[in-house]
Parts: structure tokens; sequence; C-alpha cells
């Protein structure tokens, strides 16, 4: 039986490939410094030139009686004995870390913009507030864990502060002052926590509006009777201008 050929992907690289992409690199940098001097050379001439002309139109004054201007020529070093380094030490090329990049950035919005199309879809102010005060709170902790880390790397140490005196809610009671739950085998305090979910679902249910529908025609418009709820509308807007901006910029990259 004939063997199957292994594919390209599968096979181990060899010295002979690495040497060639490295060379490859090597190769395609130097292009492109060279190709930056020439383009900054052509721009230096162009500018001289103008200045030519310019000091021939106005006859008025003598060109050596003008003083020159300093020229702040940025030069492009073609260093030939780094370059081997930033090859060997370059995992991808910077345009391709580049478009990773921006790809990740892509997928990270359109999820944000999936998560707030649900939240105005169903749109509940309780359930909100909860939102902003969990958010604010894990502001409020990485604030202090940040203040905490400074103070250490300072050499400021706090003392410790010591374990109060566990109260009576933690006291084991026994004969007739045990409680009801601990007495009988079913507990009195029981309450079922799917019934429990139950209601409140029905309850935000009843509470949620869809703000693409309330806001229909006036989506983002600052009105001072439902400013509240035209703020999320204009987070949301600003998200999809932003994807909009990250797509072009992708688009171009392709080209």
């Amino acid at each position: 039986m004939a063997k199957k050929k292994r594919s390209k992907q599968n096979q181990a690289w060899s010295g002979h490939d690495h040497a060639a992409r490295m060379d490859g690199i090597i190769a395609n940098s130097r292009r492109k410094k060279r190709k930056k001097e020439m383009e900054l050379e052509m721009k230096l001439q162009q500018k001289e030139m103008a200045q030519k002309a310019q000091q021939e139109n106005h006859g008025e004054e003598s060109a050596d009686n003008i003083p020159k201007k300093k020229q702040h020529r940025i030069i492009v070093n073609v260093d030939e004995e780094n370059d081997y380094k930033r090859a060997a030490f370059a995992h991808g090329r910077k345009q391709q870390i580049d478009t990773k990049k921006l790809n990740l950035h892509i997928v990270k919005i359109q999820r944000e913009i999936e998560d707030w199309r649900f939240r105005l879809k169903n749109f509940d102010e309780i359930s909100e507030k909860k939102r902003m005060e969990e958010t604010l709170e894990k502001e409020r902790l990485a604030e202090l864990k940040k203040e905490e880390y400074e103070e250490v790397e300072i050499g400021i140490f706090k003392r410790k502060k010591r374990k109060k005196r566990p109260g009576p809610e933690t006291w084991k009671l026994r004969g007739a002052a045990r409680p009801a739950q601990e007495v009988y085998d079913f507990d009195t305090r029981y309450v079922d926590p799917h019934l429990k979910a139950h209601e409140e679902a029905l309850k935000k249910q009843k509470r949620s509006r869809n703000l693409f529908l309330l806001c229909k025609g006036r989506f983002g418009v600052m009105d001072d009777q439902e400013i509240v709820l035209q703020l999320y509308c204009v987070d949301f807007l600003s998200l999809l201008v932003q994807l909009g901006h990250l797509c072009v910029e992708a688009r171009k990259r392709r080209k």
C-alpha cells in the first residue's frame, strides 16, 4: 500500500526552513527601512524645490539674506547587525500582531453589544441599579487593593486587625432554648428557592420594558422626561460606532 503523504503543516521545520524564514524577515525589514529613507529624501527634495521656486518668484529679497531653517530630518539607520537579533526574537511580524489585536477588540465589542441588546430588550430598573452597585463595589475593592499594594511597595506595613469576640449568633444552645428547626425534623423557616426564583422572575417580567420599542423614532435623543433611559441608548450607540470604526480599519488592513 502506498504511504500517505504528510501535509506541510504536520511536518517539522528543518534548520533550512528556519534559516529561509529568518532571511525573508531580515530582507523585508531592510526593504521597509530603505523605502522609508527614499520617501523622506523625496519629501525633502520637493520641499527644497518649492523653497527655490518661492525665492525666484519673490525677487525682492536675495537668497543670501534669508536665514536658512534647520531641517529636522528623521534619519533611519539600517543597522544590519541588529536585524538578525530582531528577526530571531520576533514571533510574528508587527502587522500580523496588530491585525490579531484588532480582531480581538472586534470580538470583545461584539459580545458587549449582544449583552447590551439583551439588556435593552428586557430593561429592568431594579436589576440595573443592582448591577451599578456591584460595579461600584468592585471598583472600590480594586482601589483598596491598589492602595495596599502601593503601601507594601513603599514599605508601610499596617498592623493586622484583631478578630472580634464571637457574638451570640455562634452560641450553641441546649435544652428548651434550642430553636424549632433543630428540635423538629423540618425547618419552619424553609423557603423553596425554586418557587422564590419563579416569583421573582414573574415580577421582573411585569416590570421589564423593551427600550427599542419604547424609544422608537427618538433612540438616543436626550429628552428631559426620559433622560435616564436615553443614557443607556447612547451607550449602546457608542458601542456600535466603535465597532464600525474597527471594522473599517480591519478592511483597510486586509487590502
